[in-house]
């Protein structure tokens, strides 16, 4: 038995919202055990007194979670401001296990390690895959994923997002503040929480963006971190201005497709700065020396494709003899910040092809995914990731 039920509220007290929440979460569980909680909650929120209701109300509960940008579920669509929660409920034919590593920005790797060996210590079932909700503004997220692949193979996909804090200043840019981390009973930051999902679980995944790809191929030729000072041997400003006719801003309207072999794209990278010549284009994740990259565009009509088409992946993906329990969504803030006044689309898309399929999800700062189901995760920018998980 594997059940998910979701809550949401958009009351602004937290202990209001974890009373609102655990009724909800209690009327559907009908008496079901609760193992574990994944709770996503706006940073307008105090956090520590709503976490220490969730605890009170199911003592022992296996909670993860983070501050997000814009909150998504089945029980109420898009929210600003608002928290949403997750019950995970099962027998032992399944196991759902949490860790934490800390201090992620001072020793990213050795954060991977102590979140994967602390959750992988409680369940002795098979991986079937990693959610992993990370800290977003201290630490290299390329070294996030790769590590955690790394400690658990590629045959264990990680999912997820970056935790969010609040977005404001577009379209000259996105200014961050800071972003919490939830784990147990404790709020944090500068950490990684990571789920373990072990045992008689499937899944399948689909991810999509709706950018299409203009103007010619390039290749990096100078970058450090998650700045690009040249794509073929020019200023990055100046490939851009040459691809776009002249327009020669980058803003994340115009994002960087990143190809594999075969001129596919593997991933997305923002851009986040409005750069000059000599210092290069700030993206909101790595872009490595000798990448061949596309400048893409699109509109919100595409991006709501974009959404629909990661939708109708994950659903063909799934097992014909297997029943979807729930679905987990990760989307970027930048497809938030240009659907503007039409993000809750996004949601209703959700609802209207999953049907009864209860979902629970946020807008963050980065998104986790495999680009094909089989391959390592890669850290996305401006994708929707569609995360179904059944029995």
């Amino acid at each position: 038995m594997f059940k998910v039920v979701v809550a949401h509220s958009e009351d602004v007290d937290p202990l209001h919202i974890a009373e609102d929440l655990i009724e909800q979460c209690q009327r559907q569980l009908s008496g079901r055990p609760v193992k574990v909680a994944l709770l996503l909650s706006t940073n307008h929120c105090e956090h520590q007194p709503l976490i220490d209701a969730i605890n009170n109300a199911w003592r022992g509960i296996a909670l993860i979670g983070g501050s997000t940008d814009g909150e998504l579920s089945s029980a109420i669509g898009f929210a600003d401001a608002s928290t949403a929660l997750a019950i995970f409920s099962h027998d032992d034919s399944v196991q759902i296990v949490t860790g934490l590593g800390r201090n992620l920005s001072s020793d990213t790797k050795a954060a991977c390690a102590e979140a994967v060996a602390s959750a992988r210590a409680k369940t002795s079932l098979p991986l079937r895959l990693c959610l992993a909700l990370p800290e977003s503004m201290t630490a290299n997220m390329a070294v996030v994923i790769s590590s955690l692949t790394e400690l658990l193979g590629v045959d264990v996909p990680v999912f997820g997002g970056t935790t969010a804090g609040n977005t404001a200043g577009y379209p000259s840019g996105v200014a961050f503040k800071s972003t919490q981390q939830f784990f147990g009973n404790e709020v944090l930051s500068d950490s990684l929480p990571i789920m373990l999902v072990a045992g008689n679980v499937i899944s399948s995944s689909g991810v999509a963006g709706g950018w299409n790809s203009i103007g010619e191929v390039g290749t990096v030729t100078s970058s450090t971190g998650l700045v690009v000072q040249a794509i073929d041997n020019m200023p990055t400003l100046s490939f851009y201005k040459k691809q776009l006719g002249g327009v020669g801003v980058s803003k994340p309207e115009f994002p960087l497709a990143i190809l594999d072999a075969n001129g596919g794209v593997d991933y997305f990278r923002a851009p986040n700065s409005l750069a000059d010549n000599t210092r290069g284009v700030t993206f909101f994740g790595d872009v490595p020396m000798g990448a061949r990259v596309r400048i893409t565009v699109g509109d919100r009509a595409a991006i709501l494709q974009g959404c629909e088409a990661s939708i109708r992946m994950a659903k063909e993906r799934f097992p014909a003899d297997g029943t979807p329990e729930c679905a987990l969504i990760f989307s970027c803030i930048c497809r938030k910040l240009l659907l503007g006044t039409r993000t809750a689309e996004e949601a209703k898309l959700v609802a209207s092809h999953l049907g009864d399929v209860a979902f629970c999800g946020f807008y963050g700062y980065g998104e986790f995914a495999p680009s094909q189901e089989g391959q390592a995760a890669y850290y996305h920018n401006m994708t929707f990731v569609t995360v179904l998980l059944g029995s």
